[in-house]
């Protein structure tokens, strides 16, 4: 999440545990343009290499690919204090905003196994992964991304347009990766 726009600029969805590899893919979904579908022109128009990168302590974020990765890029990377979650607000309350939508979908895992009680899951779930991940976009994208923000008084779309608006009232695109594929190795 950018906190001045409050965009999601990148995300992974993945079945296995969070890891080194699934951090250096969503760095890499966050920093390039995401493809347009045929009919979806421009609907998730974020991206771009960010000054700095805020994670928590997981052992996801302390491995030696990210840190190169990030020095290599000139990204400042930054450990949020130990058990200090409200250095995290933002993206915690966004994970806990897109799951309360996740949650509606038949063959929710609800949130814990005293929440799930009976409820046969793996038998009412109805989507592929893929299927799930393209919904979740969209649910970032034509929900979250479309919304009023609280905190900011506008959508988050509103904001990063005007973010990335010059004086002269016209928009101007964050800078390209110029080697993408490097870039995304850099990180691996």
């Amino acid at each position: 999440i950018d906190v001045a726009t409050r965009c999601v600029v990148g995300m992974y969805i993945a079945m296995h545990a969070p890891s080194a590899v699934s951090v250096s893919l969503c760095i890499e979904h966050l920093a390039l343009p995401k493809p347009d579908t045929s009919n979806e022109e421009g609907i998730w128009p974020m991206y771009g290499k960010p000054k700095t990168i805020l994670v928590d302590n997981g052992k996801d974020f302390r491995s030696m690919a990210l840190t190169r990765g990030c020095e290599e890029h000139q990204i400042e990377l930054r450990w949020r204090p130990v058990r200090t979650p409200e250095y995290g607000g933002h993206i915690e309350r966004l994970i806990g905003t897109l799951m309360k939508i996740a949650h509606l979908l038949p063959g929710t895992t609800f949130s814990n196994i005293k929440e799930r009680g009976s409820y046969d899951s793996e038998g009412k779930a109805r989507l592929t992964l893929s299927e799930f991940q393209s919904w979740m976009a969209q649910k970032v994208c034509r929900f979250y991304h479309q919304r009023k923000h609280r905190a900011l008084g506008m959508p988050p779309i509103i904001a990063w347009e005007r973010a990335f608006t010059d004086s002269a009232g016209n928009y101007v695109s964050p800078p390209l990766i110029a080697k993408p594929l490097e870039f995304r190795i850099d990180f691996l």
